[in-house]
């Protein structure tokens, strides 16, 4: 979940800077940083804002300096509330009085890197008092498999099928897939959605394989734990896809994590067994 995005500027003896903007490329559904640059008579401060209703964590580094001075030295990381403005750098001459170019790069992770996961259990996510088998659990080896899937599940639950939170926390980002397959008919564009949630511990719950017109709820709305917001898409042939993360250094892990189950105990899901709502 990366944004990158390259900037370059040049200061002579006169007050002159030229900023030439590229705009990043949307990636997996990130939300969008904001740059704004402010002259001061040394040189320029630049402040950073984030449009996703998320936490976000932006990495800034020089890819040119040429008798440039930073505070605080780049590279540096800037984690980016939700709603608000942050001072990200200042830019100098080292040698005060020669004129001075640079060239910036940064990349924008989603999600709070000092997030510390509640290991309260989370909701299976669909209806109470419905029962469905887990597919896939979580990796035999998550310590060598892909980070951002280790701790995965898929839930083989019907198409159609009811999608509730796993636990509370704001919907940040929504995402519409397109994907082709082979049907009987011949190969098919379809569509699929994907939806993230962060908890009120910063970790975020990942669901995918969704109705693309199923959920009607925009980025910033409040999800209760249990809540109806979305249901599955009627080709998702493997069923609900569902996964805890954290921003862990600038990349996303996946998390371990148990569903409270019959009675007050709790599960870690494997394959096969059979998951009841039971709330």
């Amino acid at each position: 979940m990366k944004n990158r995005i390259s900037i370059f500027g040049r200061k002579i003896l006169l007050p002159c800077i030229v900023l030439l903007l590229a705009c990043p490329p949307f990636s997996r559904g990130t939300g969008k940083l904001s740059v704004r640059s402010q002259e001061k008579g040394s040189g320029p401060l630049f402040y950073v804002s984030g449009s996703y209703p998320g936490t976000l964590e932006a990495e800034f580094r020089l890819t040119k300096a040429v008798n440039v001075k930073t505070e605080p030295p780049l590279p540096a990381r800037i984690i980016i509330p939700p709603g608000q403005e942050i001072k990200a750098f200042s830019l100098s001459a080292d040698r005060p009085g020669l004129s001075m170019s640079y060239a910036y790069t940064y990349r924008v992770v989603v999600g709070d890197p000092r997030a510390e996961p509640n290991p309260a259990p989370y909701l299976p996510p669909f209806e109470s008092g419905r029962r469905f088998r887990i597919g896939r659990g979580f990796h035999p080896d998550a310590a060598r498999s892909d980070p951002f899937n280790a701790y995965s599940v898929s839930i083989l639950m019907p198409g159609g099928t009811a999608v509730c939170a796993a636990r509370s926390g704001i919907l940040t980002e929504t995402d519409t897939r397109s994907f082709r397959r082979q049907t009987v008919q011949g190969i098919m564009e379809m569509q699929s959605k994907l939806i993230r949630i962060q908890h009120d511990d910063g970790t975020m719950g990942l669901y995918a394989h969704l109705d693309p017109d199923s959920c009607s709820f925009s980025p910033g709305t409040r999800i209760k734990a249990g809540q109806i917001f979305a249901r599955l898409g009627k080709n998702a042939e493997n069923g609900l896809f569902f996964t805890v993360q954290k921003n862990a250094g600038m990349r996303l892990v996946s998390l371990p994590f148990r569903f409270a189950a019959e009675g007050g105990t709790t599960v870690v899901p494997v394959r096969g067994m059979v998951l009841h709502a039971a709330r």
